[in-house]
């Protein structure tokens, strides 16, 4: 069901499914909490809510899901901390966090306001370059004067009129 610009709260119904294995409700335009009822799915494999417009906490209900392999509620607006019981050692990786997690996450599994706003800093630098930017940022130099063809996707062909100024806009806040 991935995909389907579903809208709306995630059903709280769906807690009665008891054999599911298996729930993709990743890329719709779902809102509000996870509904505490999905900790109902004690055979549930697989759990993805990512990329959607979800709030709230994770439930501690989740951490009954003890078959889960994945767990993805990553591109969401949660808050809060992870439930202990699901930051276990039996976790291999965190799902779909490619190339970048903020360091607050990373260490503390506490999702905050800063830990957004630096993700966002990296992922906008790293579009604008076309790689990812940690060797550029170790490098950096405290007077940032920067010409856009110094940092640019170089596979593409320079801005021009305002872009550069656009260009130089997004580094400062990317960088701040």
């Amino acid at each position: 069901m991935s995909r389907n610009k579903i809208s709306g709260a995630v059903p709280a119904e769906l807690g009665n499914l008891k054999t599911l294995e298996a729930l993709h409700l990743d890329s719709n335009e779902l809102e509000g909490e996870i509904p505490a009822e999905l900790g109902n799915l004690v055979l549930l494999l697989e759990l993805n809510l990512s990329n959607n417009h979800l709030t709230g906490d994770i439930p501690q209900s989740l951490c009954k899901l003890l078959k889960l392999s994945l767990l993805d509620l990553s591109t969401n607006k949660m808050k809060g901390s992870i439930p202990k019981e699901l930051d276990s050692s039996n976790w291999a990786n965190v799902a779909r966090s490619y190339g970048y997690m903020a360091p607050e996450l990373a260490f503390s599994k506490l999702i905050t306001a800063k830990a957004d706003v630096y993700s966002f800093g990296v992922v906008a630098l790293e579009v604008m370059m076309g790689r990812h930017p940690a060797e550029f940022l170790s490098t950096l130099p405290w007077d940032l004067d920067l010409a856009p063809n110094d940092v640019l996707d170089q596979r593409l062909p320079l801005p021009t009129e305002r872009v550069p100024e656009d260009v130089k806009f997004v580094f400062s806040a990317a960088l701040a």
